[in-house]
């Protein structure tokens, strides 16, 4: 009779488990896929294990008549769900997921069943579960044999497990290397090469959360200098320096407004550098979005809280002197 660990080591080595750095037990997942599926199966099933990722798509086409084969061809995108997935939180990838074959999902049986006090049910499933902590990623089950592939030899997350890597690959599974920033898939040949970035393809990009990110690599100055962002408004300071108001709209996000201001000081040939300053648009009521003066004023804000506004009025900034 099968020994069923308690819950509490199950929770424990499932959370383990879910890290994906565990190595990688080629005959531990056979054995143990092997004997999951006796258990489950009247027929003899034979276990393989895909080494490329052609090999287990072409898995899927070969079973396009089984009921799970319709998913396969979504499991690269379905990737971006794992990150989301703590031993407490499975249900965050499985609308990305086909539970029949995502085993860090299927996994989590043996764990609920042992909890519930149900032995019979965790005996049938603590295979499939120790397939997981060997390795086994996900798997496709075909008429007469069970297709695994292993787990991604490369998961980088930050520090609120979101995907994310800088200039490396985040996650490199069967062959295949995807970059992620802070848990958002970018275009791997802009990635590799920041250089490629142009203010025409940050326009043409229709993901918002990818064009943000796009942004932020090729410098918010830079791309509302070269994408044509409009002057909302011009003025000269109290010094007589001139300052311009900047607007770039941004298709489903948030208009990008900057400041132009010059520095007090001057450089050691004599001129002075202009810098580009973000601004909130939405303070003031939005006069920082129209005025110059507000703009600037807007911001100054409070050591103690960066969020609020120095100045209850753009008017209270006067500076008398610069350093």
């Amino acid at each position: 009779m099968t020994t069923i660990p308690t819950p509490e080591e199950l929770q424990r080595r499932y959370e383990i488990a879910c890290d994906l750095k565990q190595p990688v037990d080629r005959e531990k997942i056979i054995d143990a896929m092997g004997r999951f599926a006796r258990g489950v199966s009247k027929h003899p099933v034979e276990v393989r294990i895909a080494t490329s990722q052609d090999e287990f798509y072409r898995a899927a086409w070969d079973a396009r008549d089984a009921r799970d084969a319709r998913a396969a061809r979504d499991a690269r995108d379905a990737r971006a769900a794992w990150d989301a997935r703590d031993a407490w939180d499975a249900r965050a990838a499985r609308a990305a997921w086909d539970a029949s074959w995502d085993l860090s999902w299927l996994s989590i049986t043996a764990v609920g069943a042992a909890a519930l006090g149900d032995q019979k049910t965790a005996a049938v499933w603590l295979p499939l579960f120790e397939a997981f902590e060997a390795g086994a990623f996900v798997c496709l089950w075909l008429p007469d044999a069970v297709v695994v592939a292993v787990r991604p030899e490369v998961v980088l997350v930050d520090d609120r497990r979101r995907l994310h890597a800088e200039n490396a690959p985040a996650f490199r599974w069967l062959g295949v290397d995807d970059y992620w920033h802070h848990g958002v898939l970018m275009p791997s040949n802009l990635a590799a090469d920041k250089s490629l970035i142009t203010a025409a393809r940050i326009d043409a990009e229709t993901n918002a959360e990818v064009r943000r990110v796009l942004i932020e690599w090729f410098g918010v100055a830079l791309y509302v200098r070269e994408s044509g962002a409009g002057i909302v408004h011009a003025d000269v300071d109290q010094y007589g320096r001139p300052r311009r108001l900047l607007r770039r709209d941004v298709p489903g996000d948030e208009p990008i407004v900057m400041i132009e201001v010059t520095n007090s000081t001057a450089e050691p040939d004599g001129s002075f550098r202009t810098y580009m300053l973000r601004v909130d648009p939405n303070a003031y009521g939005g006069r920082a979005s129209r005025e110059c003066h507000a703009a600037v004023a807007s911001l100054c804000r409070r050591k103690s809280d960066r969020a609020q506004l120095y100045f209850k009025r753009p008017e209270d900034y006067a500076p008398r002197i610069e350093t």
